[in-house]
């Protein structure tokens, strides 16, 4: 169970740096404020504990274990979508910007 509980915390966490990793672009295409961004963060939060709690209600009702891999199942697989695809380059446009080629 507590490995369970690691790899559900650890998807946790990941998810919270995706979402800190976008605020930066966030900014610059959506032209906001710093304290937009920070709603952003909140939102995302407040979000988070809302599942909790129905999750702990659940838990409750169902049994923990159940309903804990249910929702590890189901943010596990929504993720990836989520995510952009394969096809769009990452690495290289840091390659190509202005600044390396100094």
């Amino acid at each position: 169970m507590v490995g369970l509980a690691s790899t559900a915390y650890f998807r946790v966490a990941l998810d919270a740096v995706f979402v800190i990793t976008a605020l930066p672009r966030m900014q610059r295409d959506l032209h906001v404020s710093l304290s937009s961004l920070q709603w952003t963060l909140n939102a995302y939060g407040i979000a988070f504990a809302a599942r909790i709690i129905t999750a702990a209600a659940l838990g409750d009702r169902f049994g923990r274990l159940v309903v804990f891999n249910y929702g590890l199942v189901l943010f596990t697989s929504a993720a990836p979508p989520a995510s952009p695809p394969a096809s769009v380059p990452r690495c290289g446009r840091a390659s190509s910007s202005p600044s390396w080629r100094r």
